[in-house]
């Protein structure tokens, strides 16, 4: 273990020499980790060098200028032409040299710290460096990295596809001009095989031989080096016995190498000498005059580079055919199609671009660089399920907390969620500083019904995240579904006071109002109304449900416009008159209408149930017209005859009157009520029959459905997250919160009609909502979630004939029933939680809208909605608010 202290010396450079390929780069890392300090500016590392160049941008920069300036490349064995140094010193290219070096030696504050500077090129262009080391007053000293021959040739060949002899050549030139231009400075031959297998004695006689400031190794760092020296990066292990003693540039490769391995080889220099006079007059008949070789234009990597200058000059045609020759030259290297793909999406071929890009990463699957551009390309062309499956390669390729977001991310898109969710779980493993992490594992396990794990990443988010009253709001939700009311209840208030904190409602004396810069500032303001006046309205309504509770049907006396809560009365089914028998159908359909609004909606509703049709013992279909004084239904059944049935009331029993009617003429076992502006899809039936058929406590069974336009096209109303398919227990607590279940998709027993009662007068508007739940809430409900049925939204359907206060009030009537039916600890929390759904939905309504052109109707709903928690001066001041936020 070293553990020598350096001493104080004057600024000095670590200069790596060597031939490309000789573990330079590995060397260049391994003083790092020992002490010394690398350039600040460093290439960054790619699938030739995955862990790193620790070459200087600047210095490669340099370099490559100079050996461009004298017609040589850094792949071009040709040496350099006689005089170059002398004509370069004098050029202004020494003054781009000194400012490099200076530049390394004023960026930190230990100047007596060591700095390392590698690159290959140097073993070819060092004597105009040396200059101007001289006039800097800098010193150096020089690491010349010595690897086997042949293994460089292996390395070469599957990086550029070298031929052997190419690569010879090429070590040969920069093995002996490496050793030419470091004789009048201390040096060291530093072997490949030695830097991987004893790294600690190879520092060692570095240092020995050129006292190296700033080498000072603890136990951690012997640790790093241990793990970056990895044993596994060496692809070529090759002794010399293929070159052939009767060639003669074989023969001088294996006295060179000879040379660099024998003990004190290096002071062999009239041995050298002779080397590179041989390799010099074999180059002189080879390719005479000053002008480089010629070679390089065979290898594929340098028409890459050339690509690379076109590109940043801006021509991408001449860029385009450079690649072309190099993919010519070399079609399986996956480099060169990755950049022909950046060119060519720059020309905006943008799906040709995505056939080079592909081909890229099927040739090097590798390379995370190529994934990024490849799955870029696939999402800019929607390609989004080819795109999920390239990130999560690449998510293996990069293995970071991003990555597997991403990933998650696109994989929920494409509706893949019980993979999206791995994905999420495994960035959380690996960061637990992100919020946005943790908000998207709730999301989806929230979506695939996993709550309990939704609450739990919900938790840590809103723990990261800055305060927000909406995620308090989504975490109140998600512990309401799991009956945590007492949490859920909790977070809500903490959702108050944030908004509290936002308008300064109640809690600014001064009345400051509104800040304005909130661009969300409306729906904060509604979701603050919503909450603070269901809040208020629940509380009244446990304290009038202990004091006084009613059974009259007279709505001006009943809770919220009166003081009295109501129990809602049994609503018996009237005997039809018609008798049963061993021939009743399994299930009946009844179709409700009156006046009907358009024919050609009942016409697809009565379609949609033939063409499931099983026969009369399979179902009854009748519709029961509610004595209207046209002929459509009619007219529409008799084309149907004797299939459908028509019966028309004697007298008009009004809109649940005639609802319960179709109950009480219902033959079948199941009955099933479908409005006339409404379908249900194939196989709905048999979703929902054969559980039903199978298990006797089953009281009714839904699916889940979809809302349409009036021209039938899908509302982009929000999909909440729905339950799994079986069966649903206590079913009638979750509907207390909200309406789960619409008429087309729902098939009830017939005796739970006879149980529960059928629909009740005096809920106008919500009178399916307060059915379903009291149903429920005698046994077990059936679920399937496949959108099965459609509901029609359109402005003539009978629950747009109320009022919007009468909604309302008819809403929270029904909230008053629903939660007669939960035991006591729970009735607050629900009540409270039910009414803020549909406040939140009114308010939004009503703020649609200026506030100064709200017509009457809205108007006298905003102060039943304000009345009660607020007193005048508040409500001024909230309806000063609207006014700003809606106009």
């Amino acid at each position: 273990m070293i553990d020598r202290v350096s001493q104080v010396v004057p600024p000095k450079f670590v200069l790596i020499l060597g031939m490309h390929r000789s573990g330079t780069s590995a060397l260049s890392r391994v003083l790092n980790l020992a002490g010394l300090r690398l350039p600040k500016d460093l290439l960054v590392p790619n699938q030739d060098n995955p862990l790193g160049y620790w070459e200087p941008k600047n210095i490669v920069k340099i370099n490559n200028q100079l050996l461009k300036q004298f017609d040589r490349h850094w792949a071009d064995p040709k040496p350099m032409p006689e005089g170059w140094a002398e004509q370069y010193k004098e050029s202004t290219g020494l003054s781009n040299i000194l400012k490099a070096l200076q530049s390394e030696t004023v960026q930190t504050v230990d100047r007596d710290m060591g700095v390392v500077i590698k690159d290959p090129r140097l073993s070819r262009v060092m004597p105009v460096w040396q200059k101007a080391f001289q006039q800097m007053g800098a010193e150096a000293v020089c690491l010349i990295a010595c690897r086997n021959p042949l293994e460089v040739f292996g390395s070469l060949k599957a990086r550029d596809r070298f031929e052997i002899n190419h690569a010879l050549e090429l070590w040969l030139s920069y093995m002996l001009e490496a050793e030419i231009v470091t004789r009048d400075m201390p040096r060291v031959v530093v072997h490949y095989d030695s830097l991987l297998t004893d790294w600690d004695k190879t520092l060692k006689t570095i240092w020995d031989v050129t006292d190296m400031p700033g080498l000072a190794i603890s136990d951690a760092k012997e640790q790093q080096i241990d793990s970056f020296l990895d044993k596994n990066l060496r692809h070529h292990e090759l002794t010399l016995s293929e070159l052939e003693d009767c060639n003669p540039l074989h023969k001088m490769v294996k006295a060179t190498y000879e040379l660099y391995t024998r003990v004190g080889g290096l002071s062999e220099e009239d041995l050298f000498d002779d080397l590179n006079k041989q390799r010099k007059m074999l180059w002189s008949e080879r390719s005479p005059g000053k002008s480089g070789s010629g070679i390089v234009y065979q290898i594929p990597s340098w028409h890459v580079e050339q690509g690379w200058d076109f590109i940043a000059s801006g021509d991408n045609q001449k860029a385009l055919c450079a690649l072309d020759t190099a993919i010519e030259l070399a079609p399986d290297v996956a480099r060169s199609h990755f950049v022909r793909g950046l060119v060519l999406a720059k020309m905006g071929q943008t799906e040709a671009a995505l056939q080079a890009r592909r081909t890229a990463v099927q040739l090097d699957g590798t390379v995370a660089r190529f994934h990024r551009a490849f799955c870029d390309n696939l999402n800019e062309l929607s390609m989004f399920e080819e795109a999920a499956d390239a990130i999560g390669v690449l998510a293996q390729l990069e293995p970071t907390a991003v990555r597997h977001h991403q990933h998650g991310n696109w994989l929920a898109r494409i509706n893949r969620l019980a993979e999206a969710i791995a994905a999420h779980r495994r960035a959380v493993a690996l960061d637990k500083t992100q919020y946005k992490y943790y908000l998207a594992l709730a999301n989806l396990t929230n979506r695939m019904g996993s709550k309990n794990e939704a609450c739990q990443a919900l938790s840590k988010a809103i723990h990261l995240a800055p305060p927000s009253a909406d995620l308090y709001d989504q975490l109140g939700q998600l512990h309401a579904n799991l009956n945590n009311w007492r949490d859920a209840s909790n977070a809500f208030d903490k959702a108050i006071e944030l908004r509290y904190q936002l308008f300064g409602f109640r809690k600014t004396p001064t009345g400051e109002g509104i800040e304005k810069k909130k661009v969300n500032a409306k729906a904060q303001l509604t979701s603050l109304l919503a909450r603070l006046g269901s809040r208020y309205w629940a509380e009244d309504l446990t304290q009038q449900s202990q004091q006084v509770v009613i059974s009259e049907s007279d709505q001006t006396k009943v809770w919220p416009v009166g003081r009295s809560v109501q129990v809602r009365p049994f609503v018996p089914i009237a005997d039809s008159g018609i008798a049963n028998s061993e021939s009743d159908p399994l299930l009946s359909i009844m179709i409700p209408v009156h006046q009907v609004e358009n024919e050609q909606w009942l016409q697809v509703c009565l379609d949609s149930v033939l063409s499931q049709d099983k026969g009369p013992d399979w179902a009854e279909i009748i519709i029961v017209d509610d004595a209207s004084n046209d002929m459509v239904a009619q007219r529409v059944a008799k084309t149907h005859a004797p299939r459908v049935r028509y019966i028309q009331n004697k007298q008009n029993m009004g809109l649940v009157g005639n609802h319960n009617h179709c109950i009480s003429l219902a033959r079948g076992t199941f009955v099933h009520i479908l409005h006339q502006d409404d379908y249900v899809e194939q196989g709905f039936y048999d979703a929902l029959l054969s559980p039903l058929q199978a298990d006797d406590t089953l009281v009714a069974g839904f699916t889940h459905n979809r809302f349409i336009d009036s021209g039938g096209h899908p509302l982009s109303k929000s999909d909440p997250p729905r339950p799994s398919l079986g069966t649903l227990k206590d079913w009638h607590i979750r509907l207390s919160l909200e309406l789960r279940i619409q008429f087309p998709s729902i098939i009830v027993r017939r005796s739970s009609y006879l149980k529960a009662g059928g629909f009740y007068s005096g809920r106008r508007f919500s009178f399916d909502w307060d059915l379903w739940n009291r149903i429920a809430a005698i046994g077990p409900v059936w679920y399937d979630p496949r959108p099965l049925a459609q509901y029609r939204v359109h402005e003539s359907s009978a629950s747009y004939q109320f009022t919007m206060k009468d909604r309302v009030v008819d809403l929270m009537q029904t909230v008053a029933s629903m939660v007669q039916l939960l035991p006591s600890d729970l009735q607050l929390s629900t009540a409270e939680m039910g009414i803020y759904k549909f406040f939140l939905r009114y308010w939004g309504l009503v703020t649609e809208v200026p506030y100064q052109t709200i017509p009457l109707e809205q108007s006298e709903l905003i102060d039943f909605l304000l009345k009660g928690w607020t007193k005048d001066q508040e409500q001024q001041q909230l309806l000063k608010l609207l006014h700003e936020l809606t106009n």
